[in-house]
């Protein structure tokens, strides 16, 4: 893939995953905003403070999403400059520009990523099958 093109596409990464964290950090200053210290004076259904609960753990974690999406942005760049972007990070092989084209951050081939993915699902089944676990 060109330099102009890779650019093109991380440029417009970076600004939609900047675009979605402002939005959702507003939501969660929002939400914390109004948040309710006397909970307990306003005899707040325990049901009702749960689900708000849950509801900002949800918000975090796509925030925390948002910044490593970020941050893999900013390690193309990087990949970009030292003249490695577009080349699987594991095999050496290089990334189809369809690829780079739907993800412009992709680190691995398809047939790698789903070497990881399909590890990391073998991973967990034994995790759960553990004695003890």
């Amino acid at each position: 893939m060109e330099q102009d093109r890779a650019r093109q596409l991380l440029d417009a990464e970076r600004a939609r995953l900047s675009e979605l964290l402002r939005n959702e950090s507003e939501v969660l200053d929002e939400a914390q905003g109004h948040g309710r210290p006397d909970l307990a004076a306003n005899d707040v259904d325990v049901a009702d403070s749960a689900a708000q609960t849950e509801q900002r753990e949800r918000e975090h974690s796509i925030v925390g999403s948002l910044e490593a999406a970020l941050a893999e942005v900013d390690a193309a760049f990087a990949r970009l400059e030292d003249g490695t972007y577009g080349i699987c990070e594991e095999t050496g092989e290089p990334i189809p520009d369809e690829r780079l084209e739907a993800m412009p951050a992709a680190r691995y081939t398809v047939a790698y990523q789903a070497r990881i993915e399909h590890e990391a699902a073998a991973d967990r089944q034994a995790g759960l099958r553990r004695p003890g676990a």
